[in-house]
C-alpha cells in the first residue's frame, strides 16, 4: 500500500498548476488522503481471518464492516489509477496514450450508436428525420475529429488542455442535437401531456454508463447532482439507451395492467471482505 501511496502522491505533485482539469485530479487526491485513514481504522476493525470465530460474517454488523472496507479499497484502487493516468495525459509521459483513449471513449461509444438512431425511420415525421439525419452527419464528422485531435496530440500541435476542451465542445454539439431530436421524438409519440412527461421522467431509468475519464471527474467537481455524467459525456449513447427505456415506459403507462408482476428472493452466501492486499 505504501509504495502505490507514494506513486499516487508523486503523480499528484505532477499535475499542472493552471488546468482545469488537473483541479479535478487534485479534488480526488484530497479525498483519496482522507480514504486512506478511514480504510487504515476500518481494517483495525476487522480480526484477522485465523481469529474469526466459525460465526463470523453471519451478523449485520460484520456484513456491513466487510462491505465497508471493500467500497473504500475499491475507491482507493481506482482513485490511484486515476490521478496517474492524469498526471501522465496532462504531461504527456509514461501511458499517456492510454489515458487519452480513455478520454475517446463516451465519444466514440456516442459514434458507434448512431445506427440506431434511426431504427424507427419509417414511423418518424419529416421533421424528426431530418434532426436525425444531422445528427448522424454531425456524428461522422467528430468521428473523422477525434483522429485528427489525436494525430494532433501525437504531433505536439496542441496542448492537452486543448485537446480536452475540444472534446468537451465537441460533446456539447452532439448534446445539443440530441436534445433537437429527444423533443421531436417526444412530440411524435406522446398524445397528451401525461404521457410527455412519462416520456421525459424515463430519463431516470436509463442506467448510467460509469465513464473513469478525467472528463468525467471534473463534470462530476463541477456540476454535483446536475443530472447524469453519462448524458453529459455519451449524448448518442445515452439517447439510445432512452429511446428504449421510454417506449417501455410509455407501453406500460398505456396497459398498466399488463405490467404486473411478481418478485421473488435469493438469497446467497457471505464471504466477507478484508483480506485486500493494501493491507
Amino acid at each position: 500500500m505504501l509504495a502505490k501511496r507514494a506513486m499516487t502522491d508523486s503523480a499528484a505533485r505532477r499535475l499542472p498548476e493552471h488546468s482545469p482539469y488537473a483541479q479535478a485530479a487534485r479534488r480526488d487526491h484530497e479525498e483519496y488522503g482522507q480514504k486512506i485513514i478511514q480504510a487504515q481504522q476500518l481494517h483495525e476493525q476487522l480480526p484477522a481471518a485465523s481469529q474469526r470465530p466459525w460465526s463470523w460474517g453471519l451478523r449485520s454488523g460484520h456484513r456491513v464492516l466487510a462491505r465497508d472496507v471493500e467500497r473504500t479499497v475499491g475507491f482507493l484502487d481506482d482513485t490511484d489509477d486515476a490521478i496517474i493516468a492524469a498526471a501522465d495525459l496532462l504531461q504527456r509521459s509514461g501511458r499517456w496514450r492510454e489515458a487519452w483513449e480513455r478520454e475517446l471513449d463516451p465519444l466514440r461509444d456516442s459514434v458507434a450508436a448512431l445506427d440506431s438512431v434511426l431504427e424507427d425511420r419509417a414511423e418518424m415525421t419529416a421533421q424528426e428525420e431530418r434532426a436525425a439525419t444531422d445528427l448522424v452527419r454531425l456524428g461522422d464528422g467528430i468521428s473523422t475529429e477525434l483522429d485528427e485531435l489525436t494525430t494532433q496530440l501525437q504531433q505536439d500541435r496542441i496542448d492537452v488542455d486543448s485537446a480536452l476542451e475540444r472534446l468537451d465542445a465537441l460533446t456539447g454539439e452532439l448534446s445539443a442535437a440530441v436534445s433537437r431530436l429527444q423533443q421531436l421524438h417526444i412530440a411524435r409519440l406522446a398524445e397528451d401531456g401525461d404521457e410527455e412527461e412519462v416520456l421525459r421522467e424515463a430519463a431516470g431509468d436509463v442506467v448510467d454508463e460509469e465513464y473513469l475519464s478525467l472528463r468525467a471527474r471534473r463534470h462530476r467537481m463541477e456540476h454535483l447532482g446536475a443530472g447524469s455524467t453519462f448524458w453529459h459525456l455519451s449524448p448518442v449513447l445515452w439517447y439510445s439507451s432512452w429511446h428504449h427505456t421510454s417506449s417501455s415506459a410509455l407501453e406500460t403507462h398505456r396497459s398498466p395492467s399488463a405490467s404486473g408482476s411478481t418478485a421473488g428472493y435469493s438469497g446467497g452466501g457471505f464471504s466477507g471482505a478484508g483480506s485486500s492486499s493494501r493491507f
